[in-house]
């Protein structure tokens, strides 16, 4: 709204700069015709003032005219080589390479038409650090709509929109980026616990347990309760048993944050292949 705004104000503005042109077009010829056939002197002042103000603004206009002549070439140039070079995953790989953002470029390339899609595939061990520079380029494609208030940005920003998107859902273990079988059957079976239970284990604890990335892509098992993060799993007065949220209870503030000692505790030892399977996980 605000950019349509000032694309409107902007359009006025011309209208009455054009209009006031006009009008003193207007005002200078009527100026020339009464000077010619009733030879009144006096309105020849009315001509010096229409001419001197059409003087002015014709050279306002010439200028203006220069630099929209030399801005839009290049700015028209920009925008479609831009358009073709998101258009496909191998055009914005190569686009980001030459800005120097080649890892996020890998990275985007695989949400475009031609991509795999597994987008966690290419980033780097150092998550964060891709993970700012996306928030980063988001942020100045929105602001380049804002300088350019006329020209259609969805093609740019629909693509980073979508891909921030998919990566909060992935940190947020609301989207799995796996795809191998053996991978899913492993979190299966950990949340269903269907692992055999070696004698290390406190076998209770463990069976009366369920554990996965998050309730958004797992549900509990029949007669689990799904559990709230809590401080102590060594407790299960603190942490009763049932299901629980692995990102949640290992990585909020209200979870538990020392959970490797006190996992080791609640399922008997750290030799305790159900602990292992849980951190692993």
């Amino acid at each position: 709204m605000k950019n349509q705004s000032s694309l409107d104000q902007f359009v006025l503005l011309l209208k009455a700069f054009y209009g006031l042109f006009f009008a003193l077009s207007i005002l200078g010829l009527l100026g020339s015709i009464i000077l010619a056939c009733f030879s009144v002197v006096k309105v020849r002042l009315i001509m010096y003032f229409a001419c001197s103000f059409l003087f002015f603004f014709g050279f306002i206009s010439f200028v203006l005219l220069i630099i929209l002549a030399a801005l839009a070439p290049t700015l028209s140039q920009t925008c479609a080589y831009l358009d073709s070079k998101i258009s496909t995953g191998a055009g914005t790989a190569d686009l980001f390479t030459r800005l120097g953002f080649s890892t996020m470029g890998n990275f985007f390339s695989n949400c475009m038409s031609d991509g795999t899609g597994w987008m966690m595939n290419d980033l780097n061990p150092t998550f964060n650090t891709t993970f700012s520079d996306l928030i980063l380029i988001t942020k100045n494609i929105q602001l380049f709509n804002l300088v350019i208030p006329n020209y259609s940005t969805a093609n740019l920003t629909a693509p980073f929109t979508s891909g921030l998107s998919t990566v909060n859902k992935v940190s947020n273990a609301q989207l799995i980026d796996v795809n191998d079988t053996i991978a899913l059957n492993h979190i299966t079976a950990v949340r269903l616990v269907s692992y055999p239970i070696d004698i290390a284990c406190t076998t209770l604890n463990v069976q009366g347990d369920s554990w996965m990335p998050s309730y958004d892509l797992y549900s509990c098992p029949g007669g689990k309760a799904s559990n709230t993060p809590c401080g102590d799993l060594s407790s299960t007065g603190t942490c009763p048993l049932g299901c629980y949220e692995i990102l949640k209870q290992f990585q909020s503030a209200a979870g538990d944050n020392t959970f490797e000692t006190t996992l080791a505790s609640r399922y008997g030892s750290n030799t305790c292949n159900y602990f292992n399977y849980v951190v692993n996980l």
